[in-house]
């Protein structure tokens, strides 16, 4: 396997390539959704169900296609440490099939018993139970 050119001027190219980024949901994302989802983004907006499940469905495929096959939910307790969920796309159906699925329940889904409530859309709070602060900086997904 060839190392990546990690020269100056291929840095500005990797960077962030494995981030679900603002120009990949504006590329992914109907304009609408895209627009619900920067408004949540803003504070100026809860998540919705049906906005989330739009986004998780682009989020999951985007993954896919870049090899993904677990994903990690991970936040900022209010007892100061990290932590994280492990999780995966796979789900079994039976006779020894899977599927491959992402909720938009896990976008807006907290960790209640932990003491917040996160998802990657206001990935930077400590958030009470529907609370969507304004200015809350935002990390895109990666």
């Amino acid at each position: 396997m060839t190392p990546p050119d990690l020269s100056e001027k291929a840095i500005p190219e990797l960077y962030g390539i494995n981030a679900f980024s603002d120009a990949v949901m504006k590329q992914r994302l109907p304009r609408s959704i895209y627009k619900a989802i920067k408004d949540v983004q803003e504070g100026k907006a809860e998540l919705t169900l049906e906005v989330a499940e739009v986004v998780a469905n682009a989020m999951k495929d985007w993954a896919i296609e870049r090899g993904a096959t677990h994903y990690t939910h991970w936040f900022q307790p209010l007892t100061g440490l990290t932590a994280e969920k492990h999780d995966s796309f796979i789900s079994p159906i039976g006779d020894g099939r899977v599927m491959m699925e992402f909720s938009g329940k896990e976008l807006i889904k907290g960790e209640p018993d932990l003491g917040c409530e996160e998802h990657p859309f206001n990935s930077n709070a400590l958030l009470k139970p529907g609370a969507t602060p304004p200015g809350t900086p935002h990390r895109p997904p990666f």
